[in-house]
């Protein structure tokens, strides 16, 4: 049994000063939203044994502040194929991911996070919105072999939900 689990990063901030859509900052509540989907998550599931990320600031931010608050220390591979992917491209990275690790978790963007839950469950999950997490079961034991409508989606979650 494996775990996928897709973190759409926090709320960004569309006023600061960046010079590009891949350099834009989290705003004040994607960072608070960050840090409180890590904390739910260290509570009430077991975290991810390894984290892959978009090279977006945006997420590499959402990673940060989530691992503060799951008080965690998780191995992240920054990917840069993560920033404006297509399905296939996070399909290959998942398979490509290797390791032995149980629970596998990627920070990304959308449309590609709700596309991708669509593609493993079979299912759109409609909205996504930032900082939301779902995590999707497949009953096998390599990541190389997840295939389309395959996985089940366990949980979704948004942070204005959480308890």
């Amino acid at each position: 049994m494996k775990i996928l689990m897709l973190l759409r990063h926090g709320k960004s901030n569309w006023r600061a000063d960046y010079t590009g859509d891949h350099e834009r900052p989290l705003a004040s509540r994607g960072r608070k939203a960050a840090r409180a989907m890590g904390k739910w998550l260290a509570s009430t599931q077991p975290l991810p044994n390894h984290i892959l990320c978009s090279t977006a600031r945006r997420t590499r931010l959402t990673c940060d502040h989530f691992l503060r608050g799951a008080k965690a220390d998780i191995p992240v591979t920054y990917a840069c194929d993560l920033y404006d992917a297509s399905v296939e491209e996070v399909v290959r990275l998942v398979r490509n991911a290797g390791g032995d690790f149980q629970n596998l978790l990627l920070i990304g963007h959308e449309p590609t996070s709700s596309a991708t839950v669509a593609w493993c469950t079979g299912r759109a999950v409609g909205h996504f919105p930032t900082a939301a997490l779902a995590q999707i079961s497949f009953n096998i034991d390599h990541w190389r072999d997840i295939a389309q409508s395959q996985g089940k989606l366990v949980r979704f979650q948004v942070p204005r939900a959480l308890p």
